[in-house]
């Protein structure tokens, strides 16, 4: 995980893969579970947005800046 943080008492994660197809890892479905994310995002740089499981997204760079809002919901 790259990035944790706690905007309105909620915990997310972000974290980065330069892979233009990344994968659910091990790793990521332990961070949800032992951090108790809310959500977590893997930026990479692909164009397409898409939901890799229930509580991950896969987010292309580009669209980055949208997390505030995302985090706010």
């Amino acid at each position: 995980m790259d990035l944790f943080f706690f905007p309105g008492g909620k915990r997310f994660g972000v974290e980065f893969k330069f892979n233009e197809a990344p994968k659910v890892t091990k790793s990521m479905q332990s961070a949800l579970a032992d951090l108790s994310l809310a959500h977590l995002w893997v930026v990479y740089p692909g164009a397409v947005r898409y939901a890799a499981h229930e509580k991950i997204t896969m987010l292309p760079l580009a669209e980055v800046a949208c997390l505030s809002a995302e985090t706010s919901k």
